[in-house]
């Protein structure tokens, strides 16, 4: 059985997988790391391999340690060069391994050209080509990182919590700012999903993922599947081909 566990700029995924298949899964948020719920998460469950996903490195060390001690497993740290597929960028070592995991997964379990939007810590949308190569991305700021933006560089404007607002035109200044950024940046989503399908000139599957997906999706009729668990099932591959492979 694989722990797959996924560091972001937010927060912590896990997800335990037989094989391909998630048994169980959870998150926490990234601050909470010192009260990592490992042994909790896992319960009873024999883990065989770890395959940790990191864009914070100051925490890869730090949960891979916590694996150590209460599994007594070496975790295994994933790249984006480990991932197996072509990077077809100018520095393939720039792009994230989240991101890299998502254009895996999505190939591999749709066989299509995608874009993937990962409604995250940023927003990220990433082009994956028919052949499974990852082609590139757009990259702007997420729900959370706009609403403290605002609050930080404005004198009158509050801090907010992320929520859709009842009606378009906000009713006072807190309805006002969600209205903003939520339509907002649905809006700019739905733009640049069109730009690159007119750019790239081939039918693409929309796919969307991240912790704010649930929140913009509904106001994006051109994503057609929603996969909450993207990078996590990345990880799960590799380590099914890992598994096969070992077998022969």
């Amino acid at each position: 059985m694989l722990l797959a566990i996924d560091i972001g700029n937010s927060q912590i995924d896990l997800g335990l997988f037989r094989g391909k298949r998630l048994i169980k899964s959870s998150f926490f948020p990234k601050e909470d790391w010192r009260k990592f719920p490992l042994k909790k998460f896992i319960g009873e469950k024999k883990v065989s391999r770890v395959f940790i996903a990191s864009v914070v490195p100051s925490l890869t060390g730090k949960i891979a340690l916590s694996c150590r001690r209460n599994l007594s497993l070496k975790p295994e740290i994933i790249k984006a060069k480990d991932c197996g597929i072509p990077i077809k960028i100018k520095n393939p070592k720039e792009v994230g391994v989240d991101r890299v995991l998502n254009a895996l997964a999505a190939f591999s379990v749709y066989r299509k050209p995608a874009i993937i939007v990962d409604a995250g810590t940023a927003t990220t949308l990433d082009l994956v080509s028919e052949k499974g190569a990852y082609l590139g991305g757009i990259i702007l700021p997420g729900l959370r990182i706009s609403a403290e933006a605002l609050a930080e560089k404005t004198a009158l404007l509050p801090k907010i919590p992320i929520k859709r607002p009842k009606t378009l035109m906000g009713k006072g200044t807190i309805s006002a700012i969600q209205s903003g950024i939520i339509y907002g940046s649905a809006e700019a989503i739905a733009g640049l999903i069109r730009k690159i399908k007119k750019d790239y000139r081939k039918k693409l599957l929309v796919i969307g993922t991240g912790g704010w997906i649930e929140t913009l999706a509904p106001l994006i009729k051109s994503i057609d599947k929603i996969e909450p668990y993207l990078t996590l099932k990345g990880l799960a591959l590799l380590y099914h081909k890992d598994t096969k492979a070992q077998r022969k």
